[in-house]
C-alpha cells in the first residue's frame, strides 16, 4: 500500500494562515502609518498563530516504515512501527457526562511512543495538542483505515463515542 499524507488539522490550519495574513497586513500598515508599537503588537501575536500553524498545518506521512510528522517538507518528528506503543483517538470535550455521549468534540487519532493510562489520557486530552513525542491528526474513517492497514493491535478509544474502529474503551 502506498504512502498516506494527512494534515493534523486542516480546517485550524486554515484558519491560522488566514489570521496570519491579516496579522501581517496589520503590522505593516502599523509601521507604514507611523505606529510602531501596535506593530509590534500585531507581529507578536501573528507569531503565536505561526506556532498554531505549526502544530496543525503539519503533515503526518504513514507508510510501511512508519509514521514521519513533516511541516513544510522538513522532517520533524519520525516513530516506527516498532517504537509506536499505542494509537488512540480522542475526543476533546472531556466534560460531556457519559463516554458513549456523541458530543465528543473534535476528535483526533494520537500515536504516541509511550502507553497511556485511562488519567494520562484524560490529562493529554485537557492538554491539547499533545506535547512532544506524540503525533497526531484529525480522525476521520479514512485516517484510521489508512493507520490500521499498518497497525494490527486495536485502537485505544477516550471519549470517542462511535468511532467505528477496532478499537478498546
Amino acid at each position: 500500500m502506498k504512502e498516506h499524507r494527512i494534515m493534523a488539522d486542516p480546517l485550524k490550519a486554515a484558519a491560522a494562515i488566514a489570521t496570519c495574513i491579516v496579522l501581517s497586513f496589520l503590522t505593516w500598515k502599523s509601521f507604514q502609518l507611523g505606529y510602531p508599537v501596535m506593530g509590534v503588537i500585531f507581529l507578536l501575536i501573528a507569531a503565536v498563530f505561526l506556532y498554531i500553524l505549526f502544530l496543525y498545518g503539519s503533515v503526518l506521512h504513514i507508510s510501511a516504515d512508519g509514521v514521519r510528522r513533516e511541516f513544510l517538507f522538513i522532517p520533524v518528528q519520525t516513530l516506527s512501527w516498532d517504537q509506536i506503543r499505542e494509537i488512540g483517538v480522542v475526543g476533546t470535550k472531556v466534560f460531556n457526562g457519559t463516554r458513549k455521549n456523541k458530543k465528543t468534540g473534535r476528535r483526533y487519532i494520537y500515536i504516541s511512543p509511550e502507553k497511556l493510562t485511562e488519567d494520562e489520557r484524560f490529562k493529554m486530552t485537557l492538554e491539547w495538542p499533545p506535547r512532544k513525542g506524540t503525533l497526531y491528526c484529525i480522525y476521520s474513517r479514512a485516517h484510521a483505515d489508512a493507520i490500521q492497514f499498518f497497525w494490527s493491535k486495536p485502537i485505544a478509544a477516550f471519549n470517542a463515542g462511535d468511532i467505528f474502529v477496532n478499537s478498546v474503551e
